[in-house]
C-alpha cells in the first residue's frame, strides 16, 4: 500500500502544539534539511535552525549519551532567548522552540507527544522512499 502524506495536513499537526509559550516546531532530515514547520515566521529562521540542530544532534550522537553508548533520544538546549527541544521521530528530528518562560516539562510532554503521533505515518513513508 502507498502511504502519503498531505504537506499541508502536515503543517497543521505541527502547528498543533503551538501555545503562548511553544512558539514554533519543525521536522527535518538527520543532514538538517528541513521538511515543514510551523511557527518559525519567515522560512529561512527555520532552515537556519533547523540546520544546526541537526549539527548539535549529531555531535551529541556522535558521542553517545554522556559518554555511553545509549542512542541519543532528546536534546533540550537552554537559550538566552527561549528552548529548543529536539527528538527522533522515525528517521527524522522534531523540533519544537518556546519562549524562556516555557516550562521543560511542558516542552517535552508535547515534543513526545507530537513525536509519537508523528512516528508511525513517517516511518511508513521513509521505508518508501
Amino acid at each position: 500500500a502507498t502511504v502519503m502524506l498531505r504537506h499541508r495536513t502536515l503543517i497543521e499537526v505541527l502547528g498543533q502544539v503551538n501555545s503562548a509559550e511553544v512558539t514554533g516546531a519543525m521536522l527535518f532530515n538527520r543532514e538538517g534539511v528541513l521538511l515543514a514547520y510551523n511557527g518559525y515566521g519567515e522560512g529561512n529562521a527555520a532552515n537556519v535552525s533547523a540546520a544546526l540542530i541537526s549539527s548539535i544532534w549529531d555531535a551529541f550522537d556522535r558521542k553517545g549519551v554522556a559518554g555511553g553508548r545509549e542512542d541519543l533520544k532528546e536534546v533540550v538546549i537552554m537559550c538566552e532567548d527561549g528552548v529548543l527541544g529536539a527528538t527522533k521521530v522515525a528517521n527524522m528530528l522534531l523540533a519544537l522552540k518556546a519562549t524562556a518562560s516555557v516550562q521543560p516539562g511542558i516542552l517535552r510532554a508535547k515534543m513526545h507527544k507530537l513525536s509519537a503521533f508523528l512516528d508511525e505515518p513517517l516511518t511508513q513513508i521513509s521505508k518508501n522512499i
